[in-house]
């Protein structure tokens, strides 16, 4: 589908002891043929006991970039978007529900989208030729070197990831 390929790395992976609080950082290089190019980076942090992951993502261009930040839930989300508040609720594995606020970079406009054809947006493939609908949210907007655009994800129900 793709004809061009980001290079990506893993630069650090870190976590507590006792796995309840970790951190890890990775970058691609998708954008090296940018004049000047532009490198991405993305730290990931989440802290068990808060019940938090906070996301920060980070380019390296020294002027201001046009730039399109994407989240692609899975087909069983719902979403509410108000503002840049994201509230999500899904079934969770005990017949109950699961819910989650996520607070997004306010610099940028942010939609949902949900299975477009024009553009192809908003899917879940489980399987070769399948597709079934889900979420994305999409921020729009501009970053500019120094200035990183930061996620906030807390849950507000139990899940049993932490």
């Amino acid at each position: 589908m793709w004809i061009r390929h980001a290079e990506s790395r893993l630069t650090s992976l870190q976590s507590s002891p006792d796995g309840d609080e970790g951190r890890w950082v990775a970058e691609h290089y998708g954008y090296r043929t940018l004049d000047p190019p532009v490198t991405h980076r993305r730290t990931v942090e989440f802290r068990g006991e808060q019940r938090l992951i906070e996301i920060t993502d980070e380019i390296d261009s020294g002027r201001r970039l046009p730039v399109r930040l994407a989240f692609h839930l899975g087909p069983s989300v719902e979403a509410n978007l108000d503002g840049c508040i994201l509230a999500l609720r899904w079934p969770d594995r005990d017949g109950g529900e699961a819910t989650a606020t996520m607070t997004l970079p306010s610099s940028l406009g942010w939609s949902l989208i949900r299975g477009a054809s024009d553009p192809v947006l908003g899917w879940y493939s489980p399987a070769f030729g399948q597709k079934v609908p889900a979420t994305d949210v999409i921020g729009v907007g501009s970053a500019t070197a120094g200035l990183p655009l930061r996620t906030r994800l807390v849950f507000r129900s139990a899940l049993g990831l932490f």
